[in-house]
């Protein structure tokens, strides 16, 4: 049984209905890729299958119906999903990680995972908080889908055995829309936005620009950061980017961030702590990992002053 599949232990039974634009009542719906995430996550044996509906819930079909709109056993305040809303949603409290929280809410008991993540549980906590928030398959709801929540993510990187950085080395960039649209790198610039945003950094090879080859390499491994607003990461809700580490202009890289500036921090994240990229993205592919080696060796130039390797 998965770490999630415990801590939804404690969610409770609730009931749904949605309505059309023209006002014929439909069904409640839970998308497919949802309910696959439901069932390998946490429709386990002994948590919320259909015999043992830990805390009196199964996300098993069709029992999984239930959570759209209705109460959770822990928090009398909000239903378990209300469809565009995050913060008003408690599943989404219990998958966020405590820095990401909304202001105000409060979560009892512990989040979820607990300890750590299992296999695709990553992947199925971002399809589940898509879902909440409007932007995963078949989604739906108000305005208000990921503007909700404030503070930073979390992630955990590591070194892989070649000196290359992230926890996923499997290769798989993975399509990072489930709409059916154009693919793109997961945890690039148009993988978190499902191409919305593309090409953000301000780059060019005279100075006060970011070179292009380092903003090509930013764009393509660290999207959830080369935003305006966060929360035009609609894809990856889960990995929204900590406060004060988004950037745009080359300038933004003298910010003061953790002690230190922000450029100095990134890399610290990539090369030190290995924090970035997060275990649930792709390892900084070999060219893009020698480009942003070479920048932040040279003390992180400008367009007119870097030397590519």
């Amino acid at each position: 049984m998965s770490r999630l599949a415990v801590m939804l232990c404690a969610l409770g039974p609730v009931v749904a209905c949605t309505t059309s634009s023209t006002d014929d009542p439909l069904p409640p719906e839970i998308p497919d890729a949802v309910q696959r995430a439901f069932d390998e996550t946490c429709a386990e044996a002994q948590c919320h299958d259909p015999d043992a509906r830990a805390g009196g819930l199964s996300l098993a079909e069709p029992d999984s119906l239930a959570i759209i709109e209705g109460p959770s056993s822990q928090n009398d305040d909000l239903p378990l999903v209300h469809l565009g809303s995050l913060g008003g949603s408690y599943m989404a409290v219990k998958l966020l990680p405590q820095s990401q929280l909304p202001e105000g809410t409060v979560r009892n008991g512990e989040p979820m995972p607990l300890g750590g993540y299992e296999g695709n549980d990553v992947d199925n906590v971002n399809t589940i908080l898509s879902w909440i928030a409007g932007h995963g398959p078949s989604g739906g709801g108000d305005d208000s889908a990921a503007t909700e929540g404030s503070g930073s993510g979390e992630g955990s990187g590591g070194a892989t055995d070649d000196g290359s950085t992230g926890g996923d080395t499997g290769g798989d960039t993975g399509p990072s829309n489930s709409d059916g649209g154009p693919s793109f790198p997961r945890c690039s610039v148009e993988g978190v936005t499902a191409g919305e945003v593309s090409s953000p950094l301000d780059k060019g090879d005279e100075a006060g620009k970011f070179p292009v080859v380092v903003a090509e390499a930013l764009e393509a491994s660290c999207g959830c950061h080369t935003l305006a607003d966060r929360n035009l990461n609609t894809e990856l809700p889960f990995l929204l980017a900590p406060g004060g580490t988004l950037f745009l202009q080359y300038s933004d890289m003298q910010r003061p961030a953790g002690g230190t500036t922000l450029g100095l921090l990134m890399e610290e994240a990539i090369y030190v702590t290995f924090a970035m990229p997060p275990g649930s993205c792709p390892a900084l592919p070999a060219d893009d990992d020698a480009v942003l080696r070479a920048w932040f060796e040279q003390g992180l130039p400008d367009g007119a002053g870097f030397v590519p390797p």
